[in-house]
């Protein structure tokens, strides 16, 4: 079963978490674009030379190489799609669709302290030598002291890239400049902190999106290629991804995935945001879908940041699972109102002048602004540790996070419910939101940056031999029909019905506890059995002390199975309650392009939250 040596051909739609979804994509036949040239990302067997040779023949030519996934771009008629599919030397064929940005709406400075940033300045810790690549619209040229300086007045943006389809420094839309902003602004506040949760971290300005905020699979995947061969160059150590596509692919088939993964398998840590159609479930969106990435949900203080009571997660944060199983977002950051650097004369900027603070400053809403909060934390992190691998990275933000917990109420009678104050740990009845919508919890700087946990997360799963065999895997998650319910197997495990918001107030100092070093996104390997004798411990939660086996494969019911082979019988793998109507084939990246319900759009707007 080696996906990419069948051909397949996917109709993407890109958005990126600049908050925007909208008016559909028309509807075309049998998921080829009526139109008389199409340009499309073509996946090579072995060489691309032969394959190069096929496009021409079928009149077309190859424009863009794209290495990191075996590929590259081409235009050739519409009516010789089919042909260039069966092509021997060819492994897949996908459209090459339109990508956003996902962005949002602020004046509040307040979410560095709002997740301790401020506890790592006080040390010292300002992301000091170490680099984050921001594939984004690109930066503005008008923000020299915030962006371009850190807060020594040293030069630290470091490189600008502009993919071949673009044309053009700066950032002729504002998202990638807010973005950055939130990440590195190495000005101060009114209040005294810094604007930016890294000040002094490196930059790279990665423009994969255009003037609109749109842009291509193509376009980000060529950025992502330029950003592994310029790590070392450059000491890029994280890429932010503030951006969001619609998954209609299994993440090892979906190119842009692929390309996320082999920037993982080159010990980036990659940041993705988990889009902004929430609330439900299976809103986790490429490549925040990616069980390898820090996927970040958002949240909001409520206009009350010195009150963590009334906080809440935001009504537009992309909740999980994902549709292979992965319990997503990962965790959670501020992302509603958020202030940050933009030019009032980008067009966004110009479509949302009521948000403007200045002709400098804008506040947005979104998992965009949510990644990037992270990405700013990793940069201290890695200051701090900076012999910490990706996945070192991940398990550590995990296990310092701050879960929304209920509050004890005293019931009388020695009777209550809630997390008591003196409880160390948060479990899963007394948590506010489920795992699938606040993932660990909120992140928290200072306990991220000054822990001394070097477990690793992604257990059980190896990204190489995902990127080269057919060996792929599944997430944790089942669905009980009986219940209308998600849980994670086990007694007493973490379970889900899929409402959305608790009524009353929250504590985020719950926390969970991982002491036997494992966390909740291993996987169950695609082509063999899943075994694992270490014992496996949540205070709050269920324990496997006796060591758990499944040598026979794995199943559910809904037409999906694993047993070192792999079939979904055009449905979503969950045994009931859940439906993927003409879903066709999922492994190999084949939709039905003529499904409206499968068809993404722009220009949806993020309410200020």
């Amino acid at each position: 079963m080696n996906i990419m040596r069948k051909p397949f051909l996917l109709l993407f739609a890109f958005i990126v978490c600049l908050s925007l979804v909208g008016p559909g994509v028309p509807a075309v036949h049998a998921g080829i674009p009526a139109v008389d040239q199409a340009e499309v990302i073509v996946g090579y067997t072995a060489v691309p030379y032969e394959a190069e040779q096929a496009v021409a023949a079928l009149g077309g030519t190859v424009t863009v190489q794209l290495p990191i996934i075996d590929s590259f771009v081409a235009r050739l008629p519409e009516s010789e799609l089919a042909a260039l599919q069966s092509d021997p030397a060819v492994a897949s064929v996908f459209l090459n669709q339109k990508v956003e940005a996902a962005g949002g709406i602020p004046p509040n400075t307040d979410f560095p302290r709002l997740i301790g940033a401020d506890q790592a300045w006080e040390q010292g810790i300002t992301g000091k030598g170490v680099t984050v690549a921001v594939l984004d619209t690109g930066i503005s040229d008008q923000f020299t002291a915030e962006l371009d300086r850190d807060t020594g007045g040293e030069k630290r943006l470091k490189a600008v890239y502009v993919t071949s389809q673009l044309a053009g420094n700066g950032d002729p839309h504002g998202h990638g400049t807010h973005v950055t902003g939130i990440m590195a602004n190495s000005q101060m506040s009114p209040d005294g902190s810094y604007a930016g949760i890294a000040p002094d971290a490196g930059i790279v300005s990665v423009r994969v999106l255009g003037e609109d905020g749109s842009g291509s699979y193509a376009s980000v995947i060529e950025g992502i290629n330029w950003v592994v061969e310029h790590k070392d160059e450059f000491g890029i150590r994280i890429m932010n991804m503030s951006m969001f596509a619609y998954p209609y692919a299994a993440y090892w088939a979906d190119p842009l995935n692929r390309a996320v993964m082999a920037a993982w398998a080159e010990g980036i840590v990659v940041v993705a945001s988990a889009g902004n159609t929430g609330p439900d479930p299976f809103r986790i969106s490429v490549p925040g879908n990616n069980p390898y990435v820090i996927t970040v949900g958002a949240y909001t203080d409520n206009f009350t940041p010195d009150d963590k009571t009334d906080d809440r997660l935001a009504s537009f944060s992309g909740a999980g699972p994902t549709r292979e199983g992965f319990v997503k977002p990962d965790l959670i950051a501020p992302g509603g109102h958020i202030v940050s650097t933009m030019w009032k004369q980008t067009s966004y900027a110009s479509e949302h002048p009521e948000a403007m603070f200045s002709p400098y400053y804008i506040k947005m809403s979104g998992t965009s602004m949510s990644a990037a909060v992270v990405s700013g934390v990793v940069a201290l992190i890695l200051q701090q540790n900076p012999d910490l691998t990706n996945d070192q990275v991940k398990f550590r933000l995990l296990k310092s996070a701050d879960a929304a917990c209920v509050p004890y109420t005293d019931e009388g009678n020695g009777k209550g419910k809630g997390k008591k104050d003196d409880d160390e740990v948060c479990s899963p009845a007394e948590m506010g939101y489920s795992i699938w919508q606040q993932g660990a919890g909120a992140v928290n700087a200072g306990k991220a940056v000054f822990g001394d946990s070097t477990e690793s997360a992604n257990l059980g799963m190896d990204v190489v031999s995902d990127l080269t065999t057919e060996t792929h895997y599944l997430g944790m998650t089942s669905y009980d029909p009986k219940t209308d319910t998600f849980f994670l197997a086990g007694p007493d495990g973490f379970s889900w019905d899929g409402g959305f918001s608790w009524d009353g107030g929250f504590s985020w100092d719950g926390g969970f506890s991982w002491d036997g070093g494992f966390s909740w996104d291993g996987a169950f390997p695609g082509d063999s059995g899943f075994s694992w004798d270490g014992g496996f411990s949540w205070d709050g939660g269920f324990s496997w002390d006796g060591g758990f086996s499944w040598d026979g494969g794995f199943s559910w019911d809904g037409g999906f199975s694993w047993d070192g082979g792999f079939s979904w019988d055009g449905g979503i793998p969950w045994d009931g309650g859940f439906s993927w109507d003409g879903a066709a084939d999922w492994e190999h990246g084949v939709i039905p392009v003529d499904n409206p319900a499968l068809i993404a759009g722009v220009n949806f707007y993020v309410p200020e939250e």
